[in-house]
């Protein structure tokens, strides 16, 4: 099994996305999704996924040669899918905390 598979089924057992691993272990959210995308993944941040999931390193390690499943395929699309999702809700949040806080001057201006 290829290290991204594993990396998304810690994800999927730990009820997380993969914006969630990148703040937890320090890494961009682009840098997350490229690497498992494209299962490639630099021996730092598996040491720190590893240890952020308390499971040894050894455990991404695999001479399988598996080919992916319609199911895992599926599965990688829905999680992208929300991960942009997520993304959008939180640009959408920022652009009302901004737009709350502009009217909260025109209000405080309109009193003075």
């Amino acid at each position: 099994m290829k290290a991204s598979r594993k990396v998304l089924d810690l994800l999927n057992d730990n009820d997380m996305t993969r914006k969630d691993l990148a703040r937890e272990i320090g890494v961009s959210y682009p840098i997350v999704v490229n690497m498992i995308k494209h299962d490639d993944f630099s021996d730092r941040t598996l040491r720190l996924v590893s240890e952020y999931f308390e499971v040894p390193i050894s455990y991404f390690d695999s001479n399988e040669t598996e080919s992916k499943s319609d199911d895992d395929s599926e599965h990688e699309k829905y999680m992208a899918k929300l991960d942009d999702l997520i993304e959008t809700k939180d640009k959408y949040i920022k652009l009302l905390e901004e737009t709350n806080e502009m009217l909260r001057k025109q209000l405080e201006e309109s009193k003075a």
